[in-house]
C-alpha cells in the first residue's frame, strides 16, 4: 500500500456538494477497504505507526488529525485478530 495515496485520502477536502461528514465516511470506507486487505504483520506496523503522532512522519501526522471516532474505528480494523488470522491464514 503507497503510503501517499493514504495521506492524500486522508488530505482531500469534499468533493463538489459534499459535506465535511461525507467526505470523511468516504475516507473511512476506502481506509477501511485498503486496511482490511493487510497481512498481518503489516496491519501491525500500521497500527505501531498510526498509534502515535511522530515529528516528521507525514502519515501519521495527517491520521492523527482525522477524527478521533473514525481513527479509533480504524485502528479496531487494523487490530482485529480474527480478521489477520484470515487474511493471513
Amino acid at each position: 500500500m503507497d503510503e501517499q495515496s493514504i495521506i492524500r485520502i486522508l488530505m482531500s477536502p469534499p468533493s463538489g456538494d459534499e459535506t465535511w461528514d461525507e467526505a470523511n465516511d468516504r475516507k473511512e470506507r476506502i481506509l477501511g477497504s485498503l486496511f482490511a486487505r493487510l497481512h498481518a504483520i503489516e496491519s501491525r506496523g500500521m497500527w505501531l505507526r498510526l498509534s502515535r503522532e511522530r515529528d516528521g512522519d507525514e502519515l501519521s501526522l495527517a491520521f492523527a488529525r482525522f477524527p478521533s471516532d473514525r481513527r479509533a474505528r480504524l485502528m479496531l480494523l487494523l487490530a482485529d485478530e480474527a480478521r489477520l488470522r484470515q487474511v493471513s491464514g
